[in-house]
């Protein structure tokens, strides 16, 4: 779970995060506006599942291209499932699909309920 490169808000990814630990899931909660070579490692590191993305502000979404494109590059057939969450989304609903990511989801209870189920 991260927030992009300039991204500064993490309360719902946060909030996400922890549900997903209480239902059974292994999290490494990488927090916002890391680098994205350090997010890229990370996944190398834990070869994890899936790369869970937090957007709040629509002027971030270049920025979450870069990332996808980086992890898909870098991973290519290793690449985890990305899913996509955030109120940026709420302006670019088919953005997930634009960028080849798995789904974009806009409230807490939506990304608990696609990760989870």
């Amino acid at each position: 779970m991260t927030g992009v490169s300039g991204e500064l808000h993490q309360i719902g990814a946060n909030l996400v995060a922890d549900a997903m630990e209480a239902n059974g899931w292994t999290v490494r909660f990488l927090g916002s506006n890391l680098p994205h070579s350090s997010v890229v490692a990370t996944i190398e590191e834990s070869s994890a599942d899936v790369l869970c993305i937090s957007t709040t502000i629509v002027a971030n979404l270049p920025s979450v291209v870069d990332l996808v494109r980086a992890v898909r590059s870098k991973l290519s057939d290793r690449a985890p499932k990305i899913v996509l969450g955030g109120a940026a989304y709420r302006l670019a609903t088919r953005f997930a699909d634009e960028v080849g990511a798995g789904e974009s989801v806009t409230d807490p209870r939506r990304a608990l309920a696609l990760l989870c189920a």
